[in-house]
């Protein structure tokens, strides 16, 4: 049993490579219904792991009875050997996710894993009591065999190919693509520059030449980007601090490829503490230098490899600012900093008159599940402003207990500063009025908005549950059809007043 599961174990990081283009050619084929991508995954994730927990999880009734000799010891024995098998898998939980994943991979773990399960069977084929020594050796030989051939047949994954996100990316392409299409795009114009698998996610960064566009995966989602993503990873660190009166010290919870941070870093505040949970992001982000400005290398900015909540809740720092771009609210890694739980938390490490700048996606999230967030968001500061950034694909959402306005002599002052001016410049924002072209909620509007919606908490897990479920429905156009139903003009949040109907006409 010990060594069939060695064996089946190895085979499956045969498997594991053919998923993409197994889910690709389905995805192209059939086009299956949501509903049926969710039987479609649970087949996949089946497949994989079904045969090598088959055979070990038989190891441990036989286990059982061979040290269950009598029925005086049948309770010790018992005790026994649930006790050995509870540590054993503490130390093998700890080990995989802790050590091995993180020094070997994912492929060469399941690798290693499956060669020691191997070794094991030897030794147990070996050491068998009531057995002939032919029949051992008969048994052992084939064992051995396969031992020392298996090292040298390690299976190719292709790190493009394993972090292409498929099960996202694919919906990009037109219904009559093919695989070969898709694959087209992976494999000839994108070059790798960055792979790793970290504690908690496999981390890419390629180039796409014929687009000159850096771009940065985490389990196949791109996160950051020099091109489509370049808008929001600069407006989400630079609006808290053209709207906050005195920023001194702010918090960012994400790295990613560190141009937020870097837009942070263009304005004169004294300290920057960042946030971000995944190892492998580090050098990652170091890889975009050139648009975020060598930002790890100011002095002024301090990281932390942490959980966000973990910080907030155990450091009894307080910011000015604090700036949130994590995952997608539908990734368990990042679900639970979308919560009322989490901005409440938050709220608690804002000094007085701090403003928290939270991302949100506005596609593949149902109206219900944005407003979810928005209700969430809401529940934790009464005064919340809505920003809208690449065209309504993304929101900025800003929030605070004191009330927020549009002090237009603040932003231009803020703006005036060189680095704050040449970093907005990249995306075309020269002039406060330029800025007020994002507006599109004032708190009036927010309220609106979120009344009637349940708050995404900890408890109900509302969108990490329900989001899935959009990721193949393009719900942006819907989103902004309801959104559009309760914008409002900037100048009724403006600070001074425009003096007139024509001024405030000009900046409409």
């Amino acid at each position: 049993l010990v060594a069939s599961a060695g064996v089946l174990a190895y085979g499956s990081a045969f498997l594991f490579q053919e998923l993409p283009r197994l889910f690709g050619e389905i995805y192209f084929a059939w086009s299956p219904p949501v509903d049926g991508w969710f039987a479609i995954k649970f087949g996949f994730g089946l497949l994989i792991m079904f045969p090598a927990t088959f055979a070990f999880g038989g190891v441990f009734p036989a286990v059982l009875q061979i040290h269950a000799r009598g029925l005086d010891v049948v309770a010790r024995s018992v005790g026994t050997v649930y006790a050995a098998n509870t540590i054993g898998t503490i130390f093998g939980a700890t080990a995989a996710g802790f050590v091995l994943i993180p020094a070997l991979g994912v492929r060469n773990t399941v690798v290693a894993t499956g060669l020691l399960e191997l070794a094991l069977g030897v030794v147990l084929v070996l050491g068998l009591g009531g057995l002939r020594t032919g029949t051992r050796r008969a048994l052992a030989v084939p064992l051995i065999a396969a031992l020392a051939v298996l090292p040298f047949v390690r299976p190719p994954w292709d790190p493009l190919l394993m972090n292409s996100g498929v099960y996202m990316n694919l919906q990009d392409f037109p219904k009559d693509a093919t695989w070969n299409d898709f694959l087209d795009v992976v494999k000839r114009h994108t070059k790798l520059v960055y792979a790793r698998e970290g504690m908690t996610a496999s981390v890419l960064v390629a180039d796409e030449p014929r687009y000159d566009n850096r771009f940065l995966a985490v389990n196949g989602k791109i996160e950051a980007s020099t091109a489509a993503d370049m808008e929001t990873q600069l407006m989400v660190g630079h609006l808290p601090l053209l709207l906050h009166p005195d920023p001194h010290d702010v918090l960012v919870v994400g790295l990613a490829s560190g141009i937020t941070v870097g837009a942070v870093a263009t304005h004169p505040v004294d300290d920057i503490r960042v946030v971000e949970i995944e190892p492998a992001m580090v050098p990652a982000a170091r890889l975009f230098d050139r648009q975020n400005g060598h930002v790890l290398d100011d002095p002024r900015v301090h990281l932390s490899i942490n959980d966000a909540r973990n910080q907030l809740e155990f450091s009894p720092a307080t910011y000015d600012v604090i700036v949130s771009e994590p995952s997608n609210p539908w990734m368990t890694v990042a679900s639970n900093l979308f919560t009322e739980d989490f901005f409440k938390m938050a709220r608690t490490r804002l000094r007085p008159g701090g403003i928290f700048s939270q991302w949100v996606q506005n596609y593949y999230l149902a109206e219900e599940d944005l407003r979810s967030i928005v209700a969430a968001f809401h529940a934790a500061f009464p005064h919340v402003m809505m920003f809208e950034t690449a065209e309504g694909v993304d929101l900025v959402l800003l929030g605070s207990s004191e009330p927020l306005t549009l002090d237009m002599p603040r932003i231009a002052a803020r703006m005036s500063e060189l680095g704050v001016r040449m970093d907005l410049a990249r995306i075309e924002v020269r002039r406060p009025e330029d800025v007020l072209t994002l507006f599109r909620l004032g708190p009036r509007e927010v309220d609106r908005f979120v009344a009637g919606a349940r708050p995404n908490t900890d408890d109900n897990a509302r969108v990490e549950f329900s989001a899935p479920r959009a990721l193949y429905h393009q719900t942006l156009d819907e989103n902004l059809s309801a959104l559009a139903a309760y914008a409002a003009s900037p100048t009724s949040y403006l600070e001074p007043r425009p003096a007139g109907a024509d001024a405030a006409a000009d900046l409409d």
